[in-house]
This record gives structure tokens, C-alpha cells and sequence, in this order.
């Protein structure tokens, strides 16, 4: 009887013990596995802050979430990334901040910072801009190759901002302002189509940063000109399902964000600061593109209106949050 009765009691004590460690995920936790796809396909330069992401997560995280990088626009258009995000089609995305501003019309208001990450980081942007994205539909989970400037780049040589009007300019939603107020013809396509665009002269030049030019897009083989100085800063969102991410416990959540703030984004400026000098530099050394600047006088004017256009644009959209944005962005 005294047996018996001791191994009710243990049976009884791990029985205990089980629903304690199931109740608290010790025993019954799963590795949430999400579906991500860029857009931009693997192996872009562009993209590599994308896999530096999803290889350093799988690492950091094994066990308890895991990124499956399917690929990226040959599974989904770029410009449809956020609906399917949002939808849960799929679970992740690495885009554009400019391609969901019809849904967000604020999204891309990071590009229009003057400030480097680590001082966006320490003004409470991304707090905010987090919440404005929930309010979307999406979870925010920061910015990847960011930094970089943008520079036009033309087949015809301006001597002065003028020369610019008329002109059919490429460009993703986030440059539209800029090149209106320049007086030229928006033309919206997505990366990969810019080559033919300027080989046959679809297009009289685009706005981009220098990652790619030469190693990734070949764009130096079709273009003449490059106009120094640059401006903006480059900036893809990564964005997840708020479902999806919801299976993850509250604790976890808290730390894939402090990781990406705190451990990735440190690194990753580093890594990014330097290869977009380097890509910069493959420009320089083509032989292919042309450096030119304006004019002291010129010089000033484009970029005070290149900042103008764009903060202004979104004030007209979004008169209650774009002020308090611009303050957090620009010196």
C-alpha cells in the first residue's frame, strides 16, 4: 500500500510538472517557421542587408523562430509584397519603404532624413513609426540598408537643375515629389526594368543609390551621367504578418527587436557605410559614367528643393504626422 501510494504521488507530481512546463512553452513551444520573400532576388547587392538578417536571425533564434527566404519579385511583384504581407499570403518581407505609401502615406518618410541610423535610433523615431504601421496592418520590425544617398543619373549632361525639365525621370513613388518639382516627367517602373528603359531610351535618366550600379544592374554600361551630390537615404522595410507574429511568446517579440536594435543594426551601419562607399567608388572608376556637380549657387538649390518637394508632399498628405516626423529626421 505504502508502494503504491508513492507512486501515485510521483505520478501525480510529474503530472504536475508537465502541465507547469507546457503552461509556461518550456515543453510545448514549436519553432515558428516564417515565409519571406524581397524585392529584390537573392544575390542582389542591394539586398544583402536581407541576408545578413535572415542568416544572423536563424542563428541567434534557432529553435524558436526560423526565416524561410523563398526568394524574392520571381514569387511576388515588389510593389504587391506589403498586401500579401498584410493579408498573410506570406508571413515576412524585405521592401521598399516608398512601395506601400498608398497604405501608409508616411512609410517612406525615413528616407527623407538627413541623420545617420544611430541618430534616428536615439530620437524614438522607430517607436512611433512602429505604432503607425500596426495602425496599417503590419508589424515594423526596423529598416535594412539604410544610409545609403540616392543620386540622379541621366544620358543627357545638365549643366544646371533647368536642364532637367522635360525630362523623363524612372523613379518609385518616394522620388516622385523630387522630380516633379524639378519640372521632369515621372516615369514608375520597378528596378530591374531600367536598363532596357535607358538602353532604348524609354527613359532619359532615374534616381538610385550606387549599390548595384555596377556589379548587380550594369546600369554604367547605359548611362552617361551621375550628379554629385547625393541626398535621402536608402531604407527597406521589414514587415511582418501581425498574425503570424503574434505566435510568437511576448518575451520573444522583445527580444528579436532588441537584438535587431541593440546587435544586428550596429554591425549592419558598419557593414552597409562602407559598401556603399565601395559601390560608389566601382561608379567613379567605370570609365563608363560621368561625375558632374553644379554650380555652387545651383548646387544649393537643387537639394533645398529635393528636401522641400518631399517633406512638403507628405505634409499635404498627412498634416498631423508628417511635422512630427520631419522633426525627428532632419537636423
Amino acid at each position: 500500500m505504502v508502494k503504491k501510494g508513492v507512486f501515485k504521488f510521483t505520478g501525480f507530481m510529474l503530472l504536475v510538472a508537465f502541465f507547469v512546463l507546457a503552461a509556461s512553452g518550456g515543453l510545448l513551444a514549436q519553432e515558428v517557421k516564417f515565409k519571406a520573400v524581397s524585392f529584390l532576388p537573392k544575390g542582389n547587392p542591394t539586398i544583402k542587408a536581407f541576408e545578413m538578417i535572415v542568416n544572423d536571425f536563424n542563428q541567434k533564434f534557432k529553435g524558436e523562430a526560423f526565416i524561410n527566404w523563398a526568394g524574392g519579385p520571381e514569387i511576388i511583384p515588389g510593389f504587391q509584397l506589403h498586401e500579401a504581407v498584410r493579408s498573410g499570403a506570406i508571413d515576412m518581407c524585405a521592401t521598399s519603404c516608398s512601395f506601400y505609401s498608398a497604405v501608409l502615406h508616411v512609410s517612406h518618410s525615413i528616407m527623407y532624413s538627413n541623420k545617420t541610423h544611430k541618430e534616428i535610433r536615439d530620437s524614438g523615431f522607430f517607436e512611433i513609426f512602429s505604432e503607425l504601421h500596426k495602425k496599417a496592418g503590419f508589424i515594423y520590425l526596423g529598416e535594412m540598408a539604410y544610409g545609403r544617398p540616392f543620386y540622379m543619373f541621366s544620358n543627357f549632361h545638365p549643366k544646371t537643375p533647368a536642364d532637367i525639365v522635360g525630362k523623363k525621370i524612372r523613379v518609385f513613388p518616394a522620388i516622385s515629389p523630387l522630380v516633379k518639382a524639378l519640372g521632369a516627367a515621372p516615369v514608375l517602373m520597378a528596378m530591374p526594368e531600367i536598363y532596357t528603359a535607358m538602353e532604348r531610351g524609354v527613359v532619359d535618366g532615374f534616381v538610385m543609390t550606387t549599390i548595384g550600379f555596377v556589379k548587380g544592374f550594369s546600369w554604367h554600361e547605359v548611362t552617361k551621367y551621375m550628379i554629385e551630390p547625393g541626398f535621402y537615404r536608402g531604407s527597406v522595410a521589414w514587415l511582418a504578418n501581425p498574425k503570424k507574429w503574434g505566435k510568437l511568446s511576448k518575451d520573444l517579440q522583445d527580444r528579436i527587436i532588441a537584438w535587431k536594435y541593440n546587435d544586428f543594426d550596429p554591425k549592419a551601419e558598419t557593414f552597409l557605410i562602407k559598401q556603399g562607399d565601395a559601390q560608389r567608388q566601382l561608379v567613379y572608376d567605370s570609365k563608363k559614367t560621368q561625375v558632374i556637380t553644379f554650380s555652387p549657387a545651383d548646387n544649393e538649390a537643387y537639394l533645398k528643393l529635393i528636401y522641400n518637394s518631399a517633406w512638403d508632399k507628405l505634409a499635404k498628405k498627412s498634416p498631423d504626422t508628417a511635422p512630427k516626423l520631419k522633426a525627428l529626421l532632419v537636423k
